[in-house]
């Protein structure tokens, strides 16, 4: 039986196309030491016949006419009872007091703040390739060609993790940071901007910078909380099996990180003299696979 005082006043927010990894972190979310009051799954219109006939009790179910990670999302939080809003990704797995400690970040640092998990990713295919590409020496290069900070949102502080070179690294304590992942963030929806921000169809590459960039251009700070660990799986927009899968990832990152660059009044001749970079390092990686 479910202790009163463990449940919050706190929206969950699932987009999904009926992963089967869903049903085992609702059960998580409904077991954890802080326990959501609302847990709401969206799912695009070809997959919820298949959805609803596994979804679990007491959780609020939305056919989306759209289908796309952000699009779904959207129409979750516009839903939504409560205010905190705990977005998540269904492919996650979440620690027992993954909420406890987010909602504890965000007590301290609230309410204009978003708060976002400690990502560990329990893939390692690629370990031997990304080993031969250190992120320091390209980011060497990269100075010594003219292009300076890689950074397009502080000029001071670089990026936290998989911005521009795709090597995900996060601070080794909790701190504030200049982008956060979307997969596991906490925040107040009264200072969220909530509208169906990415323009592209199909997986959302790149999606959480649009988001940060949104957060931030609404007031919020960005808060990386070490205690609040989830596990992910390395993200498929990011494993090419054929040419036409690397080209089509190099094109979405293209258009969305260059809309994140005018967002924030980069410089677009750093950015286009980064992207030939990646681009020139991401068909050597698929060569060398």
């Amino acid at each position: 039986m479910i202790r009163e005082n463990k449940t919050k006043d706190i929206s969950v927010v699932i987009p999904t196309v009926g992963e089967e990894s869903l049903i085992k972190l609702i059960e998580d979310l409904k077991v954890g030491t802080v326990i959501p009051k609302e847990i709401i799954v969206v799912c695009p219109k070809k997959n919820f016949n298949l959805l609803n006939n596994k979804i679990c009790k007491n959780v609020i179910v939305l056919k989306s006419m759209k289908s796309g990670q952000v699009a779904q999302r959207f129409m979750g939080i516009q839903r939504a009872s409560y205010n905190i809003i705990l977005q998540l990704d269904a492919d996650i797995i979440l620690k027992t007091n993954t909420l406890e400690e987010l909602l504890r970040a965000y007590h301290l640092k609230g309410p204009k703040v978003a708060i976002s998990a400690n990502v560990k990713v329990f893939d390692f295919n690629n370990q031997i390739i990304n080993s031969i590409f250190k992120e320091n020496k390209i980011k060497k290069v990269f100075k010594f060609l003219g292009g300076g900070n890689i950074n397009i949102l502080d000029d001071k502080d670089e990026f936290r993790f998989d911005s521009w070179f795709v090597t995900y690294e996060q601070p080794n304590k909790s701190k504030y940071v200049n982008v956060i992942p979307g997969g596991c963030t906490l925040f107040n929806k009264k200072y969220y901007r909530n509208f169906d921000y990415y323009p592209l169809k199909g997986h959302a590459i790149g999606e959480d910078i649009l988001n940060s960039i949104y957060l931030k251009q609404y007031g919020n700070k960005l808060y990386f909380e070490k205690k609040a660990v989830i596990f992910q799986p390395k993200s498929s927009g990011y494993d090419h099996v054929t040419f036409k899968q690397l080209f089509y990832f190099l094109l979405k990152m293209y258009i969305i990180k260059k809309i994140a660059c005018k967002l924030v009044n980069g410089n677009i001749y750093r950015y286009h003299l980064w992207f030939i970079y990646f681009f020139i390092i991401s068909i050597i990686k698929y060569m060398l696979k």
